[in-house]
């Protein structure tokens, strides 16, 4: 009987060793990682980043592209109209909100997988990240968006020409129907 114990203890003590030391170590995020304000663009760098290290990716979209646009768009907000302001604050909460599911335990995804959720999310921002403004909405400051992305087009030519494309479609749809 004893045996049988001690080799319960022995066995059972390096299932539990086995199962600590095999587990990845997930630093907790800060809840703002959870529910963006998106009231900033280290949102980023400070949660996606961190849950999925893509920075060093050929497929980096969190810093080198998302954080990148984000900061020029923020930087850029002085040129645009009081409506393409709330547009660019209402976009930036979107796009980070969009990729909040991302961070269930459960998943792993590779930075590719990433960068693909992330661009199908965008047409969608664009267009209605919030009941009380549009992409489509905003005509004064359509020149003003593609001088502030207009570097994305060199860097990300098709992807970035499909999400013009499809943003195009869904406004005119807006306005048809």
């Amino acid at each position: 009987m004893k045996t049988t114990h001690d080799l319960c203890s022995f066995v059972c003590g390096l299932f539990v060793l086995q199962t600590v030391s095999s587990a990845p170590e997930v630093s907790p995020l800060p809840v703002e990682c959870y529910n963006p304000p998106g009231d900033s663009c280290h949102w980023y760098h400070e949660c996606l980043e961190v849950v999925y290290p893509c920075q060093e990716s050929v497929d980096d979209y969190g810093v080198r592209y998302a954080e990148k646009y984000c900061t020029l768009f923020t930087k850029n907000s002085p040129f645009f109209s009081n409506k393409g302001k709330e547009w660019i604050n209402a976009t930036r909460k979107c796009l980070q909100a969009a990729l909040v599911p991302l961070f269930r335990q459960h998943m792993t995804l590779t930075c590719k997988e990433i960068k693909t959720i992330a661009f199908e999310s965008h047409a969608e921002c664009y267009v209605r990240p919030s009941p009380t403004v549009s992409f489509c909405d905003i005509v004064q400051d359509w020149l003003t968006i593609f001088w502030t992305t207009k570097q994305a087009f060199v860097d990300s030519t098709l992807s970035s020409l499909k999400l013009l494309n499809e943003v195009m479609r869904r406004c005119t749809q807006r306005l048809i129907g």
